[in-house]
């Protein structure tokens, strides 16, 4: 139970140092946008959207969106990120 807490510290604390514009995209992965309307919703390119999903996995220890979800649900969206979330959702 002590390492789970950990790995929920952890997450935490990976998921509060994201970049607001990182913050941003991960909320509407999360919502299940595809790469461009997401690039269309925050009027930049496709290809940035690629590099701030990279860096999201990165950050969060996630090799897919699946699992990001899935560490988002058990981790992350129940209070962690509060207002400065834009509105991230609990999964």
């Amino acid at each position: 139970m002590q390492a789970d807490g950990q790995e929920r510290r952890q997450f935490q604390q990976a998921l509060a140092a994201l970049s607001a514009r990182e913050r941003e995209v991960l909320d509407l992965l999360l919502q299940g946008h595809y790469n461009k309307n997401i690039a269309d919703q925050l009027g930049i390119t496709s290809r940035t959207v690629e590099f701030h999903r990279a860096n999201i996995f990165q950050k969060l220890g996630a090799q897919s969106a699946v699992e990001l979800a899935h560490r988002m649900g058990r981790f992350g969206a129940s209070g962690a990120m509060g207002d400065a979330s834009g509105g991230l959702p609990t999964l």
